[in-house]
């Protein structure tokens, strides 16, 4: 007789049926080496993303997509969702010498809504989160450096 490998959840979940979109989903994530340098864009769908590193095909002795930057880019991205680092201390500073003037931005879907988040990399704290704003108004003269506090209450109080 075949054994089940898994044991029945005791417990099922049925999707809304009107929901068109995850509640929380980051669309984009965008890392720039100053105001108007992006060195990197990435597009993400709903549902499940898959981020992967391609073998480098040198060798077959060389390690497979190790040292690729794909935990550094899920860190940046828990840093946009309200985290107070991206890094352990040694790191970070590596990261503020090569990049003084770097940001890190998200373009987060919560409950419908856009919500634009920018961090600094830098030592200098500019963090700039704008609900249904766009990453041009982020970097505009006259505004001002808001705080993280209003995304991560949004999101506590829709998902939570």
């Amino acid at each position: 007789m075949q054994r089940d490998l898994f044991t029945h959840a005791s417990f099922s979940i049925t999707p809304e049926a009107k929901r068109g979109e995850p509640r929380l989903w980051v669309r984009r994530l965008i890392i720039w080496r100053e105001p108007g340098a992006i060195i990197r864009e990435v597009t993400l769908r709903p549902g499940l993303n898959i981020v992967w590193s391609p073998d480098p095909g040198t060798s077959e002795s060389a390690p497979i997509g190790h040292g690729s930057g794909k935990t550094t880019f899920c860190r940046l991205l828990r840093y946009c969702l309200g985290e107070d680092s991206f890094a352990p201390q040694a790191q970070r500073l590596l990261i503020w010498k090569a990049f003084p003037n770097g940001h890190v931005g998200a373009e987060i879907m919560l409950a419908g809504r856009r919500w634009i988040v920018v961090r600094a990399l830098g030592d200098h704290r500019r963090d700039v989160v704008i609900e249904d704003g766009s990453f041009d108004d982020v970097f505009r003269e006259n505004i001002s450096p808001t705080s993280i506090d209003s995304l991560r209450v949004a999101i506590t109080t829709t998902i939570i």
